[in-house]
């Protein structure tokens, strides 16, 4: 009877001691993922307004997903679906500790949605 109980206390012992204290839980996001996907976002809608007002001027769209002439809805559509696809992936990258990539694919597509919307030159 004495082993039980004197394993039973070194049991109880070890689990509070022998484990040491847990880590804080991290944030679940960052300053940083959020305003660099803030940009993409605010990027994508620039785009999508632009192209909008190009289509609006006559001008045809020259991304063959799209046709030459989509709709306003479609042209949201796309850029809505886009992005948060690639919003998406960058989460997932992020929850699986891919941290640099993770800011690298929203840092990208906001570089790709800013050239586009400087590149249709409407405003």
């Amino acid at each position: 009877m004495r082993k039980i109980y004197t394993l039973a206390i070194v049991a109880g012992l070890c689990a509070t001691n022998c484990l040491g204290q847990l880590p804080a839980p991290q944030p679940k996001v960052s300053v940083t993922w959020l305003s660099v996907t803030a940009l993409s976002w605010a990027a994508a809608a620039a785009d999508a307004h632009s192209t909008n007002v190009c289509l609006a001027q006559g001008r045809v769209e020259a991304n063959p997903l799209l046709g030459s002439r989509p709709s306003r809805g479609q042209v949201w559509a796309f850029e809505v679906a886009m992005t948060g696809a690639s919003t998406f992936v960058s989460w997932e990258l992020r929850r699986h500790h891919y941290y640099k990539l993770a800011l690298f694919v929203p840092a990208l597509a906001a570089g790709e949605h800013t050239f586009a919307a400087v590149h249709n030159n409407c405003w």
